[in-house]
Protein backbone atom coordinates (compact mmCIF):
# COMPACT_ATOMS: atom_id res chain seq x y z
CA UNK A 1 0.00 0.00 0.00
CA UNK A 2 3.11 2.59 0.32
CA UNK A 3 3.79 1.91 -2.98
CA UNK A 4 0.29 3.20 -4.46
CA UNK A 5 0.02 6.56 -5.38
CA UNK A 6 -3.73 6.39 -4.18
CA UNK A 7 -3.02 5.21 -0.40
CA UNK A 8 -4.60 8.21 1.07
CA UNK A 9 -3.10 9.90 4.19
CA UNK A 10 -4.84 8.44 6.87
CA UNK A 11 -3.98 5.08 5.77
CA UNK A 12 -0.06 6.46 6.04
CA UNK A 13 -0.53 7.25 9.66
CA UNK A 14 -1.93 3.62 10.17
CA UNK A 15 1.06 2.34 8.56
CA UNK A 16 3.79 4.54 9.97
CA UNK A 17 2.61 3.19 13.63
CA UNK A 18 2.77 -0.10 13.08
CA UNK A 19 5.27 -0.37 10.31
CA UNK A 20 8.54 1.68 11.76
CA UNK A 21 10.60 0.33 8.68
CA UNK A 22 8.53 2.09 6.25
CA UNK A 23 8.99 5.36 7.60
CA UNK A 24 11.43 6.39 4.58
CA UNK A 25 8.75 5.29 1.97
CA UNK A 26 5.65 6.66 4.06
CA UNK A 27 7.13 10.32 3.83
CA UNK A 28 8.03 10.15 0.15
CA UNK A 29 4.26 9.18 -0.59
CA UNK A 30 2.51 11.76 -2.40
CA UNK A 31 -0.34 12.08 0.12
CA UNK A 32 2.40 12.04 3.37
CA UNK A 33 0.53 15.17 4.80
CA UNK A 34 2.85 17.81 6.17
CA UNK A 35 2.11 17.04 10.25
CA UNK A 36 2.74 13.39 9.49
CA UNK A 37 6.06 14.08 7.69
CA UNK A 38 7.03 16.27 10.77
CA UNK A 39 5.93 13.66 12.76
CA UNK A 40 8.33 11.25 10.87
CA UNK A 41 11.21 14.13 11.25
CA UNK A 42 10.25 13.91 14.73
CA UNK A 43 11.17 10.25 15.15
CA UNK A 44 14.39 11.00 13.29
CA UNK A 45 14.05 9.83 9.44
CA UNK A 46 16.35 10.95 7.57
CA UNK A 47 14.98 14.02 5.27
CA UNK A 48 17.40 13.15 2.48
CA UNK A 49 15.22 10.06 1.51
CA UNK A 50 11.79 12.79 1.18
CA UNK A 51 10.78 13.61 -1.77
CA UNK A 52 10.11 17.12 -1.56
CA UNK A 53 11.34 19.28 1.75
CA UNK A 54 9.44 19.42 4.70
CA UNK A 55 8.76 22.09 6.80
CA UNK A 56 11.11 23.06 9.69
CA UNK A 57 9.93 21.32 13.22
CA UNK A 58 11.62 22.00 16.18
CA UNK A 59 14.29 19.44 17.36
CA UNK A 60 12.64 17.19 19.40
CA UNK A 61 14.61 15.15 22.31
CA UNK A 62 15.49 11.89 21.48
CA UNK A 63 12.86 8.97 23.30
CA UNK A 64 13.33 5.56 23.01
CA UNK A 65 9.27 5.18 22.54
CA UNK A 66 7.40 7.11 19.24
CA UNK A 67 5.51 10.37 20.10
CA UNK A 68 2.06 10.34 19.61
CA UNK A 69 0.82 10.75 16.32
CA UNK A 70 -0.74 13.84 15.28
CA UNK A 71 -4.60 13.63 13.44
CA UNK A 72 -4.18 14.43 9.71
CA UNK A 73 -5.44 17.69 8.60
CA UNK A 74 -6.01 16.87 5.69
CA UNK A 75 -4.54 19.70 3.22
CA UNK A 76 -6.92 20.59 0.17
CA UNK A 77 -3.71 20.93 -2.33
CA UNK A 78 -2.26 17.31 -2.04
CA UNK A 79 -5.25 14.86 -0.67
CA UNK A 80 -8.48 13.55 -2.88
CA UNK A 81 -11.28 15.58 -3.13
CA UNK A 82 -13.80 14.83 -0.33
CA UNK A 83 -16.82 11.97 -1.18
CA UNK A 84 -19.76 13.83 -1.90
CA UNK A 85 -22.77 13.20 0.12
CA UNK A 86 -25.03 13.12 -2.60
CA UNK A 87 -26.91 10.24 -3.63
CA UNK A 88 -26.32 8.74 -7.05
CA UNK A 89 -29.42 8.42 -9.50
CA UNK A 90 -29.05 4.87 -9.72
CA UNK A 91 -28.72 4.45 -6.01
CA UNK A 92 -31.83 6.86 -5.50
CA UNK A 93 -33.95 4.59 -7.91
CA UNK A 94 -33.29 1.56 -6.49
CA UNK A 95 -34.38 3.51 -2.67
CA UNK A 96 -37.15 4.41 -4.22
CA UNK A 97 -37.95 1.04 -5.87
CA UNK A 98 -37.47 -0.35 -2.07
CA UNK A 99 -39.53 1.64 -0.58
CA UNK A 100 -42.40 1.51 -2.91
CA UNK A 101 -41.86 -2.63 -2.26
CA UNK A 102 -42.24 -1.94 1.63
CA UNK A 103 -45.16 0.11 1.47
CA UNK A 104 -46.91 -2.59 -1.11
CA UNK A 105 -45.88 -5.56 1.28
CA UNK A 106 -47.34 -3.64 4.15
CA UNK A 107 -50.43 -3.12 2.64
CA UNK A 108 -50.74 -6.47 1.32
CA UNK A 109 -50.12 -8.00 4.79
CA UNK A 110 -52.69 -5.71 6.69
CA UNK A 111 -55.53 -6.58 4.08
CA UNK A 112 -54.55 -10.17 4.85
CA UNK A 113 -54.55 -9.40 8.41
CA UNK A 114 -58.05 -7.75 8.27
CA UNK A 115 -59.61 -10.25 6.28
CA UNK A 116 -59.20 -13.01 8.48
CA UNK A 117 -61.97 -13.82 11.36
CA UNK A 118 -61.09 -12.92 14.54
CA UNK A 119 -60.51 -15.78 16.56
CA UNK A 120 -63.07 -16.83 18.82
CA UNK A 121 -62.79 -17.17 22.74
CA UNK A 122 -62.92 -20.61 23.69
CA UNK A 123 -64.21 -22.36 27.01
CA UNK A 124 -65.20 -20.20 30.46
CA UNK A 125 -63.33 -17.02 28.86
CA UNK A 126 -65.67 -17.20 25.99
CA UNK A 127 -68.50 -17.85 28.30
CA UNK A 128 -67.82 -14.92 30.62
CA UNK A 129 -67.14 -12.46 27.58
CA UNK A 130 -70.21 -10.07 27.09
CA UNK A 131 -69.58 -9.42 23.52
CA UNK A 132 -68.62 -12.07 21.47
CA UNK A 133 -66.18 -12.03 18.67
CA UNK A 134 -67.35 -11.88 15.17
CA UNK A 135 -65.47 -12.56 12.06
CA UNK A 136 -64.93 -9.69 9.35
CA UNK A 137 -66.73 -9.70 7.12
CA UNK A 138 -66.29 -8.17 2.90
CA UNK A 139 -68.82 -6.09 1.50
CA UNK A 140 -71.00 -7.98 -0.48
CA UNK A 141 -70.00 -7.78 -4.36
CA UNK A 142 -73.03 -6.57 -6.50
CA UNK A 143 -72.61 -7.56 -10.19
CA UNK A 144 -74.62 -5.57 -12.51
CA UNK A 145 -75.52 -6.95 -15.96
CA UNK A 146 -76.20 -4.63 -18.41
CA UNK A 147 -78.55 -6.65 -21.41
CA UNK A 148 -79.26 -4.50 -24.49
CA UNK A 149 -82.34 -3.61 -25.31
CA UNK A 150 -83.82 -4.69 -28.75
CA UNK A 151 -87.58 -3.21 -29.86
CA UNK A 152 -89.03 -6.37 -31.46
CA UNK A 153 -92.12 -5.37 -34.08
CA UNK A 154 -95.35 -7.18 -33.03
CA UNK A 155 -95.69 -10.34 -35.43
CA UNK A 156 -98.26 -9.16 -38.84
CA UNK A 157 -101.68 -10.70 -37.88
CA UNK A 158 -102.23 -10.94 -41.55
CA UNK A 159 -99.00 -13.20 -41.69
CA UNK A 160 -99.85 -15.20 -38.04
CA UNK A 161 -103.20 -15.89 -39.92
CA UNK A 162 -101.88 -16.93 -42.99
CA UNK A 163 -99.53 -19.26 -41.70
CA UNK A 164 -102.22 -20.98 -39.34
CA UNK A 165 -104.41 -21.87 -43.07
CA UNK A 166 -101.45 -22.93 -44.31
CA UNK A 167 -100.67 -25.28 -41.24
CA UNK A 168 -104.64 -26.17 -40.75
CA UNK A 169 -104.69 -26.90 -44.97
CA UNK A 170 -101.27 -29.12 -44.09
CA UNK A 171 -102.94 -31.35 -41.19
CA UNK A 172 -106.07 -31.34 -43.29
CA UNK A 173 -104.29 -32.75 -46.36
CA UNK A 174 -103.92 -36.27 -45.69
CA UNK A 175 -107.53 -37.09 -44.45
CA UNK A 176 -108.90 -35.59 -48.08
CA UNK A 177 -106.44 -37.87 -49.87
CA UNK A 178 -107.63 -41.01 -47.66
CA UNK A 179 -111.59 -40.04 -47.47
CA UNK A 180 -112.08 -37.72 -50.69
CA UNK A 181 -109.67 -37.38 -53.38
CA UNK A 182 -111.62 -38.30 -56.76
CA UNK A 183 -115.01 -38.32 -54.81
CA UNK A 184 -118.08 -35.63 -54.32
CA UNK A 185 -118.17 -34.10 -51.47
CA UNK A 186 -119.79 -30.49 -50.78
CA UNK A 187 -117.62 -27.01 -51.33
CA UNK A 188 -118.51 -24.22 -49.19
CA UNK A 189 -116.07 -21.58 -49.39
CA UNK A 190 -113.67 -20.17 -51.53
CA UNK A 191 -111.45 -17.39 -50.53
CA UNK A 192 -108.25 -15.49 -50.65
CA UNK A 193 -107.38 -12.40 -49.04
CA UNK A 194 -108.42 -8.53 -50.88
CA UNK A 195 -111.14 -10.17 -52.45
CA UNK A 196 -115.12 -8.45 -52.09
CA UNK A 197 -117.79 -10.76 -51.87
CA UNK A 198 -121.12 -11.22 -49.57
CA UNK A 199 -120.46 -7.34 -48.97
CA UNK A 200 -117.37 -8.60 -46.67
CA UNK A 201 -113.47 -7.76 -47.90
CA UNK A 202 -111.53 -11.09 -47.26
CA UNK A 203 -108.68 -11.37 -45.52
CA UNK A 204 -106.42 -14.08 -44.27
CA UNK A 205 -107.94 -13.76 -40.23
CA UNK A 206 -111.64 -13.38 -41.73
CA UNK A 207 -111.05 -16.60 -43.69
CA UNK A 208 -109.77 -18.22 -40.49
CA UNK A 209 -112.25 -17.17 -38.87
CA UNK A 210 -114.99 -18.81 -41.31
CA UNK A 211 -113.50 -22.20 -40.61
CA UNK A 212 -113.76 -21.81 -37.43
CA UNK A 213 -117.35 -21.70 -37.73
CA UNK A 214 -117.62 -24.38 -40.01
CA UNK A 215 -115.02 -26.66 -38.51
CA UNK A 216 -117.75 -26.02 -35.43
CA UNK A 217 -121.16 -26.88 -37.09
CA UNK A 218 -119.29 -29.72 -39.25
CA UNK A 219 -116.45 -31.89 -37.43
CA UNK A 220 -115.60 -33.00 -40.84
CA UNK A 221 -114.70 -30.00 -42.07
CA UNK A 222 -111.53 -30.15 -43.48
CA UNK A 223 -109.41 -27.01 -45.42
CA UNK A 224 -107.56 -27.47 -48.57
CA UNK A 225 -104.84 -25.03 -49.99
CA UNK A 226 -105.63 -23.47 -53.87
CA UNK A 227 -102.41 -25.06 -54.78
CA UNK A 228 -102.98 -28.88 -53.71
CA UNK A 229 -104.99 -30.31 -56.89
CA UNK A 230 -105.22 -29.10 -60.40
CA UNK A 231 -109.02 -29.00 -60.58
CA UNK A 232 -109.25 -25.82 -58.44
CA UNK A 233 -107.41 -24.22 -60.76
CA UNK A 234 -106.17 -21.70 -58.03
CA UNK A 235 -102.72 -20.61 -56.37
CA UNK A 236 -101.70 -21.12 -52.85
CA UNK A 237 -102.95 -17.78 -51.89
CA UNK A 238 -106.01 -19.28 -52.03
CA UNK A 239 -107.83 -21.53 -49.53
CA UNK A 240 -110.93 -24.24 -50.20
CA UNK A 241 -113.27 -25.11 -47.07
CA UNK A 242 -115.10 -28.32 -47.93
CA UNK A 243 -117.94 -30.12 -45.46
CA UNK A 244 -116.12 -33.44 -45.64
CA UNK A 245 -118.89 -35.44 -45.94
CA UNK A 246 -118.13 -38.27 -48.56
CA UNK A 247 -121.02 -38.88 -51.10
CA UNK A 248 -120.96 -41.42 -54.40
CA UNK A 249 -122.73 -38.78 -56.83
CA UNK A 250 -122.80 -35.27 -57.28
CA UNK A 251 -126.66 -35.36 -56.98
CA UNK A 252 -125.89 -36.80 -53.38
CA UNK A 253 -123.57 -33.69 -52.99
CA UNK A 254 -126.25 -31.31 -54.13
CA UNK A 255 -129.04 -32.64 -52.13
CA UNK A 256 -127.07 -32.30 -48.81
CA UNK A 257 -126.77 -28.59 -49.63
CA UNK A 258 -130.39 -28.05 -50.45
CA UNK A 259 -130.82 -29.87 -47.04
CA UNK A 260 -129.40 -27.61 -45.39
CA UNK A 261 -130.79 -24.63 -46.84
CA UNK A 262 -127.82 -23.12 -49.05
CA UNK A 263 -127.84 -21.34 -52.12
CA UNK A 264 -126.18 -22.37 -55.12
CA UNK A 265 -123.62 -19.60 -54.41
CA UNK A 266 -123.08 -21.17 -50.67
CA UNK A 267 -122.88 -24.70 -51.18
CA UNK A 268 -122.23 -26.77 -54.51
CA UNK A 269 -120.42 -30.74 -55.30
CA UNK A 270 -116.96 -30.72 -55.89
CA UNK A 271 -114.42 -33.40 -56.32
CA UNK A 272 -111.18 -32.56 -55.27
CA UNK A 273 -108.65 -34.26 -57.74
CA UNK A 274 -105.70 -34.00 -60.62
CA UNK A 275 -107.50 -35.93 -63.16
CA UNK A 276 -109.31 -34.31 -66.27
CA UNK A 277 -112.65 -33.90 -66.53
CA UNK A 278 -116.06 -32.38 -64.54
CA UNK A 279 -115.26 -31.75 -61.08
CA UNK A 280 -117.80 -29.68 -60.15
CA UNK A 281 -121.57 -29.24 -60.28
CA UNK A 282 -124.05 -26.51 -59.10
CA UNK A 283 -127.32 -26.44 -58.41
CA UNK A 284 -130.71 -26.32 -60.51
Amino acid sequence: MVNDPTTPGAALQDIATHYPNLWQEIAAHPHAYPELRAWLNAQQVSTEALTEPLPAVPDAPEAQTPAAMPQPAWPNFDQPAPRSNAISKPMLALIIVLAVALVVAIGVFAFLLLGKPAPSGSGSSASQSSTSSTPATTAPTTVITVTETQTVAPPDPEAVAYQNLVNQANADLPQVQAHLQDLWTNLLATKTAGVLADGTLWDYQSIWDLFAVYKMSYPSAVLVQGSAYTSTNLGPEWFLIASGVQFGTADSALAWCAGFGYSDDQCFAFRFTDAPGTNSKHQG
